[in-house]
């Protein structure tokens, strides 16, 4: 199979999931419930196969797939589901390389209809599938399509980024900018055209950096511009800098945990989410248990900084996975306000601070015996030394 013919699946399934996640429950069949269904008859077939799947193997699933999925948008679909599951229709596809039948489902998108986010997938797959005019109007529509401004933004890192159609976005930043009533929203846009130049590959190293100092110089008093600079600080995270200041809620109760809370302690950051208690997740709990245990009467403090958008979720994984010590959480998931200013890209990630309030070890692996140790003597030095 051709990279082009699976390359799309990420992208594509990453918008359903964000169309997915706001879709009501009908007595009908949803594109979720049809996703789950096929890709759990995909793992099925790949387990019985012992895991060697034949791309023959794969057409047949595809057909009738295909053929169920083709009928469902004519019979049952609704709402963004009929967008998002014609999208759906020609990545299967173009997974096993039926190019102009591909080709036909994409070609019967209702543009008038289709959010401006999934334009530009539509956009994508219509440049890997040599259909020129088709990826053109995509463009323009999506870069056109009135949209709430989360979603506009991100469209226009995808006009940027995946499609290259760097005028286009620019012009999109620019318009969001000049209609901005105050300089925070106008430092949103810009954190936003940030996101855009760290993605695109065709601009110098050091590109993200100078952006992000720009912002923070221009908007300092802002909150976008305070997490611009907080964020090019933690490109820089390594042990004998200054820590970055946090501030976040408490998963449970009213208050707040903030670093000067802990001025004179060594304070260990855990980033997590309920996605990451997996058995070596636990484990890399269990390390973190013994070292409270060890250390917190010499000094040591946890706290956990959970990144799960949904309450319930939080509470429960913290519950599942023992996590005594305090969790902040402000349910915006990547967004957390502590998360984005310390740069946290996966989880589980750790960062421990000194009593002299600067980092002393950072990005830690504890996922082996070698990461446990090193953290381990980390501490150790961390708690051994003076405090401010």
């Amino acid at each position: 199979m051709s990279i082009h013919r699976s390359i799309h699946r990420p992208v594509l399934l990453g918008v359903l999931a964000a169309a997915l996640a706001t879709s009501t429950a009908t007595t009908q069949r949803t594109l979720d419930q049809m996703r789950r269904r096929i890709e759990a008859e995909q793992q099925e077939l790949r387990a019985s196969k012992g895991g060697q799947m034949t791309f023959e193997d794969l057409q047949q699933l595809a057909n009738r797939h295909t053929a169920e999925l083709a009928a469902w948008l004519g019979d049952e679909a609704q709402g963004t589901d009929r967008i998002n599951g014609r999208l759906f229709l020609t990545n299967i596809y173009m997974e096993v390389g039926q190019e102009d039948a591909a080709r036909e489902a994409l070609r019967a998108l209702d543009v008038d209809t289709a959010p401006a986010m999934e334009l530009t997938v539509a956009a994508e797959m219509a440049g890997y599938l040599g259909m020129p005019a088709e990826r053109a109007r995509w463009i323009r529509a999506a870069a056109d399509k009135d949209a709430p401004f989360e979603e506009k933004m991100a469209v226009a890192i995808a006009l940027a980024t995946r499609l290259e159609e760097v005028e286009r976005a620019e012009a999109i930043f620019t318009a969001a900018t000049e209609a901005a009533e105050d300089d925070e929203t106008r430092a949103h846009v810009g954190w936003y055209r940030c996101a855009m130049i760290r993605e695109r590959e065709d601009l110098p190293d050091g590109s993200y950096d100078e952006a992000l100092a720009a912002l923070a110089k221009q908007y300092p008093d802002t909150y976008w511009g305070g997490i611009a600079r907080d964020r090019r600080a933690a490109l820089d995270l390594r042990p004998d800098v200054d820590a970055i200041a946090f501030d976040g809620p408490l998963l449970r109760g009213d208050g707040r945990l903030k670093l000067a809370d802990f001025d004179g302690k060594v304070v260990l950051l855990d980033f997590w989410a309920s996605w990451t208690i997996t058995d070596n997740e636990r484990g890399v709990h269990a390390v973190l248990k013994r070292f409270y245990d060890e250390f917190h009467d010499d000094g040591l403090e946890i706290v956990g900084v959970n990144l799960d958008p949904n309450k319930a979720n939080a509470l429960e994984a913290t519950e599942r996975s023992g996590r005594s010590w305090p969790q902040i959480w402000d349910g915006r998931g990547w967004k957390t306000d502590t998360a984005l200013r310390y740069g946290i890209e996966q989880v589980p990630d750790h960062v421990l601070i000194g009593r002299d309030g600067k980092v002393a070890a950072v990005r830690v692996y504890l996922q082996d015996e070698y990461g446990v140790e090193e953290l381990r003597g980390a501490i150790r030095r961390a708690l051994q030394a003076g405090g401010r």
